[in-house]
């Protein structure tokens, strides 16, 4: 009798009182890793862009760019609160049938993401402890475009994760992604073409050593692959909020004006098929 009532206290308080629901948390899950991407993708690039200055190079930054590791050590747990969220009944902001199959899509998505990311810092370290610097002429070549494809790509993910915090469809997603499209294609350029440095000055610099500037082009193509799979984030996170989210602010007011507009031409289309007298 004991135990009966013991457990039925402990049922009473975590469903009444203060209700623990897998779906709340791998939703915040999901969101809170997002947001340890997007500041790995930042803090990786500026740390190996920015070496020679350090200027925010404290503990903090160390492990924001770490944070990919996050995404790559939750599956189990994202799958385990999945199974448990379908058996949930409503509640707060999710419905009976919230599609939480959809939250894995979009951690899978965010895993291979992180993979990437991981082969990045791979790189990077690897030429700090081999001590084979790139030449800085080179990486002051590549570094503002590089920085500025890092920031863009890291804002399309914090976007992202704002979406699915407010479960409502962002309204800047489309143009946050052309610009983060338009820094790669910069690095492309950059990547293709040599520098004006380097063109003035064929017969004063020496040819560069193929393993020094190896690491440097590797990290600029490794960033155009993020961007790829930052892609895949995003088209997961669209088929979320297509079943789940509420529509944008935009959206919005374009189907308050559907129905005067449509009013309207079905008027016009009745007057006009009225017989002549």
């Amino acid at each position: 009798m004991t135990v009966f009532i013991g457990i039925s206290i402990c049922l009473l308080v975590c469903i009444l009182v203060r209700p623990v629901w897998a779906g709340e948390e791998l939703h915040l899950l999901t969101i809170k890793n997002m947001r340890k991407l997007a500041d790995s993708i930042e803090e990786s690039v500026a740390e190996y862009f920015r070496d020679g200055e350090k200027v925010d190079g404290n503990e903090t930054s160390v492990q924001n760019s770490r944070g990919y590791k996050c995404v790559l050590n939750s599956k189990a747990t994202e799958e385990s609160l999945a199974n448990l969220a379908r058996w949930e009944p409503m509640h707060g902001r999710f419905s009976y049938l919230h599609p939480w199959s959809q939250y894995l899509r979009v951690c899978t998505a965010m895993r291979y993401c992180a993979y990437c990311i991981e082969t990045l810092n791979d790189c990077i370290n690897s030429e700090n402890e081999n001590q084979q610097k790139a030449p800085e002429h080179l990486k002051k070549h590549l570094s503002n475009a590089c920085l500025r494809l890092g920031l863009e790509s890291s804002n399309v993910l914090k976007e992202l994760a704002n979406s699915i915090e407010s479960m409502k469809r962002s309204s800047s997603i489309e143009v946050l992604i052309a610009e983060m499209n338009d820094a790669v294609e910069e690095v492309q350029n950059i990547l293709s073409t040599p520098s004006l440095e380097e063109a003035e000055s064929k017969a004063a610099i020496p040819t560069i050593p193929l393993m020094e500037a190896m690491t440097v082009i590797t990290v600029a193509s490794l960033l155009n692959e993020i961007t790829l799979r930052i892609d895949g984030v995003a088209d997961a996170v669209e088929d979320l909020a297509v079943t789940a989210f509420q529509p944008s602010e935009d959206e919005q007011r374009t189907d308050k004006n559907k129905p005067s507009n449509e009013l309207a031409a079905g008027s016009d289309g009745h007057e006009g098929n009225l017989p002549q007298v």
